[in-house]
């Protein structure tokens, strides 16, 4: 008989004093991924043990009878939201063109969906105050995409290449949009080269 997976999304004061949260309980995989900037929502991806879609995006509210709410859940991979800094709009990425590529969509919806990468994407993050978004490609290069939200829509820009982030273990972007924190691979050690010596035991007559 198979064991169901138990897992929880707890909070801790992050002084380190206090104990903690119990958010919510649930069976198979959750994952926390964003606060909306009022701290009333909490997004978080989810796929259940008994899973009739694949990885969907919940939505825990923090308020009320804190009972969760789909906020995409379909046959498709959707994961990694992240409230814009605002909190109108939701950054998430779905494999719905057959590979991933990272959308926007309105919160709490419903709505329409723009697409923000073009290739492939993974790891789109807020910027600049929700002026621009960053994601990595499939080949690891890391792009940029200036954005503009207002009542009337959602507007993107072209995506264009910042740098390769190929030999990149862990990258963070600074929320002021100037910097990126990469830890960088050192580079690989050169092969040490191997003689083949043929015949050798003429070579010692000599």
């Amino acid at each position: 008989m198979e064991k169901t997976l138990l897992t929880r999304i707890v909070a801790k004061p992050s002084s380190g004093g206090g104990g903690e949260e119990t958010l919510l309980r649930g069976s198979g995989d959750i994952c926390p991924k964003s606060w909306s900037p009022d701290g009333r929502y909490l997004a978080y991806d989810t796929l259940a043990a008994v899973a009739t879609t694949k990885s969907d995006i919940w939505i825990l509210p923090l308020f009320g009878d804190r009972k969760p709410f789909p906020f995409l859940e379909t046959q498709f991979d959707e994961l990694s939201a992240r409230f814009s800094p605002d909190g109108r709009w939701v950054l998430y990425t779905s494999d719905e063109s057959g590979r991933p590529e990272i959308y926007v969509a309105p919160f709490p919806g419903p709505g329409s969906k723009w697409q923000i990468s073009a290739g492939g994407g993974l790891g789109g993050e807020w910027l600049q105050g929700g002026k621009e978004i960053t994601y990595r490609t499939l080949d690891l290069n890391q792009m940029s995409v200036q954005v503009k939200a207002d009542a009337s829509g959602f507007e993107t820009g072209v995506p264009k290449m910042l740098f390769n982030a190929s030999n990149a273990t862990f990258l963070q972007n600074d929320p002021t949009g100037d910097r990126e924190l990469l830890a960088i691979l050192p580079p690989a050690a050169q092969n040490t080269p191997i003689t083949l010596v043929s015949n050798w035991p003429a070579a010692l007559k000599k």
